[in-house]
């Protein structure tokens, strides 16, 4: 997308996202609206947290290798295939900017691959019915107690040893700062980072979406071509109750509302960067 001499798009920008049905579905509203044209990777599911995203990069430029097929299902990838090392320049890299939703600091991670938690707890289903909620993931050794159990019920080796050699965290201050430098070392586009809403119905905040909010407001305000947008207040002022299914997922008729915020986010992010800024005065 080009940039005219008053930092009006001539064309509609093509914007990138990565993230879970809370950008996705939002921009393809805001696609149908004309508001930008969308552009992603379809060979991946949603996904929730920064090291998943480090890891779609990393999986689309040849940094890392593919999966096996097997252990793909776990990790949200849909499309086994189109994880070439040129598939990310052609998608969401090659977009004018990306949008990037990280909405849980949870990490689930097997012989060093990260796996996506929904699909994770599907695979446990069948064997016994764990919550990997805030519980799960402060009391690890009960945690691993009840995975062992788990394991002890699957039929063949293959599923046992994912359930054994699962490791599964809280991130850290330290390693979220670290996640979000990577991603914005392995990119050259204007970056918008959103978090997921930080209170409940209740309007009492959730520690760890707090925790991830406070984390990426203090690296975009030391690094260039990022922006936070918090979606918080709007869905406050519109009323939690009214526009949210539940704490976490925007209902239909808000999602094109999400969709433009997020649409002028992203040509806000656009001019940013196509606006030199401006020289000092002399004294």
């Amino acid at each position: 997308m080009r940039m005219a001499d008053d930092t009006t798009p001539s064309t509609v920008p093509r914007i990138g996202a990565i993230g879970s049905c809370r950008v996705h579905v939002p921009l393809q509203h805001a696609e149908a609206a004309g508001l930008l044209s969308y552009v992603r990777h379809t060979g991946f599911g949603y996904v929730h947290n920064p090291y998943e995203i480090e890891q779609i990069i990393k999986l689309t430029t040849g940094a890392a290798t593919r999966p096996q097929r097997h252990l793909s299902a776990l990790m949200a990838i849909q499309k086994w295939r189109t994880l070439t090392p040129t598939s990310f320049a052609e998608t969401s890299g090659g977009a004018d900017a990306l949008i990037l939703e990280l909405s849980s600091i949870r990490i689930l991670r097997f012989r060093g691959r990260y796996l996506q938690i929904h699909r994770f707890r599907e695979f446990l289903k069948e064997y016994g019915d764990i919550k990997l909620n805030a519980a799960f993931f402060e009391d690890h050794d009960g945690a691993r107690d009840a995975l062992m159990e788990i394991a002890d019920r699957m039929p063949d080796d293959w599923t046992r040893t994912v359930v054994e050699e699962l490791e599964f965290w809280e991130m850290t201050e330290d390693e979220l700062t670290a996640s979000l430098k990577r991603i914005h070392d392995a990119t050259t586009q204007p970056l918008t980072f959103v978090n997921l809403v930080t209170n409940n119905f209740q309007k009492q905040g959730v520690r760890q979406r707090e925790m991830l909010r406070d984390g990426i407001s203090a690296f975009v305000a030391k690094h260039d071509r990022t922006r936070l947008v918090d979606p918080t207040a709007w869905v406050n002022e519109a009323g939690v109750e009214d526009v949210m299914l539940d704490s976490s997922h925007y209902a239909p008729h808000y999602e094109p509302v999400v969709g433009r915020r997020l649409a002028e986010a992203a040509m806000e992010s656009l001019r940013a960067v196509s606006t030199p800024a401006r020289a000092a005065e002399p004294s």
